[in-house]
């Protein structure tokens, strides 16, 4: 499946006619559609004022239309298919999304996880900062594979937005003993 990009479109005047046109993709299809003469679109900028109805609709058919996969099943296809070998590690990722993050987003379409809803999730978990770090880290994951398995559209995964503060700080000092030094006189 070839990925779908944001199409721009040209905008160009033909001199012979002196009208302003639009041209885009439709498809493996070039298409044109004028936007107005000379006399009434002055100037290029304009025309792609003009164009800008034109290039939405050019960009609206060009969305995929492909079954809209809930973050549970992305989540299952993840610890399938690309989790961590190391077993503490795999399984670590595994507890984290069966404790905590199916249980809450495990019902949504992909498209549902919003940054905010997600941002606020993380600041009534009553974990350590550090915990709710590898949440948000394995969360980002699942995204990431989702994205290239191309069950989710290619964009700026969700948890990129999401601030965990303090994730790398330690809650306590850690218990040093400490030797007796001893002076010399």
């Amino acid at each position: 499946m070839k990925r779908v990009r944001y199409q721009n479109g040209s905008i160009f005047l033909d001199r012979r006619r002196n009208i302003w046109y639009f041209k885009w993709w439709d498809g493996a299809t070039r298409r044109t559609t004028p936007l107005g003469p000379l006399s009434e679109v002055p100037t290029k900028a304009k025309a792609c004022r003009e164009a800008e109805s034109h290039r939405l609709a050019a960009n609206n058919k060009t969305k995929p239309a492909g079954p809209v996969a809930t973050f549970g099943d992305a989540a299952q296809k993840y610890m399938a298919e690309r989790m961590p070998k190391r077993f503490t590690t795999g399984g670590g990722y595994r507890n984290n999304l069966a404790k905590h993050v199916l249980p809450k987003w495990g019902s949504l379409d992909l498209d549902a996880v919003k940054p905010l809803a997600g941002d606020r999730w993380f600041l009534t978990l009553p974990l350590a900062q550090k915990t709710k770090s590898h949440i948000k880290s394995v969360m980002r994951q699942v995204f990431e594979y989702a994205m290239l398995c191309e069950i989710f559209e290619t964009q700026r995964n969700p948890m990129d937005l999401v601030r965990i503060t303090g994730g790398t700080l330690r809650e306590e000092d850690p218990i040093v003993a400490h030797s007796l030094h001893r002076s010399s006189r």
